[in-house]
Order: C-alpha cells, then sequence, then structure tokens
C-alpha cells in the first residue's frame, strides 16, 4: 500500500491457453527485476488473478499517452531534432538497463513507448511481451 494517491492504469489481459511461456508468470517475475524504478521504464505495480483464463496488470498512469498517437497529433509536423534526440535517449537507456537485465523487450514500437509529460520524458511499457535471457 502506497502513502500517496498515484493514478493507475488497469489493463485487462486474456491468458491465452496456447501460452506455453505463462504472460502472468512472466509479468510477475519481471515486475521485480525490470521494476526497480528506472525512470524510463513504466513500474507495474501489481498483477491480480481475475479467473483462470484472466488477469490484470496496474500500471503507473501516463495520461499524455503513448508516442503513436502523439505523432499522428503533429498532423505531419516533425518534432525538432532535440525533442527526437531526447525521445531516442530515452528509449535506449530503458532498453539498456533491460538488457542489463539480462531481458529483452520483443515488441518495442511506438505504442509502447509512453509519454509522461509535456517535456517529452517517456516510458517503455508493456513488459509482459518481455523474455529474460537463459543464462
Amino acid at each position: 500500500r502506497t502513502k500517496r494517491r498515484q493514478k493507475v492504469c488497469l489493463e485487462g489481459i486474456k491468458n491465452c491457453e496456447n501460452d506455453q511461456h505463462g504472460s502472468k508468470k512472466r509479468l510477475q517475475g519481471n515486475k521485480g527485476a525490470v521494476n526497480n524504478q528506472h525512470p524510463f521504464i513504466l513500474p507495474l505495480v501489481d498483477v491480480c488473478v481475475v479467473d483462470s483464463q484472466h488477469f490484470n496488470i496496474v500500471t503507473e498512469l501516463c495520461e499524455p499517452g503513448d508516442l503513436r498517437k502523439y505523432l499522428k497529433g503533429l498532423n505531419g509536423k516533425n518534432l525538432d531534432k532535440p525533442t527526437v534526440l531526447k525521445i531516442f535517449t530515452q528509449v535506449l537507456l530503458a532498453l539498456e538497463q533491460m538488457h542489463a537485465l539480462r531481458t529483452f523487450h520483443k515488441k518495442l514500437r511506438l505504442d509502447h513507448v509512453l509519454l509522461t509529460s509535456i517535456d517529452h520524458d517517456i516510458k517503455v511499457c508493456s513488459l509482459g511481451s518481455s523474455r529474460m535471457m537463459a543464462n
């Protein structure tokens, strides 16, 4: 239980029957491994089991939304070079941290990069699709 009020996002996930790797177990494992307060990785608050086929993930809420929606909203205008470099650097730092923890993101795309502020700070999300590397 946190002492401060925190806005969170709740996403329902259907556990596929052919999911041999166990999405829920992988998320719970990644919660500790990758979720170490890195500034550019979306923290996983909790994983809640609904029933044998469904579970919910609870994450920090990033109200500005994802990078794909943001870029579409620019209506064809380009971001300036310093902003592009800032976003790209933050994504690379998040991936560097994940790789240092022997985890890699399988589906990194624009909608898995969330804006946390109008200052173009980001957090990489969808760690449920990540994989731990073998030793």
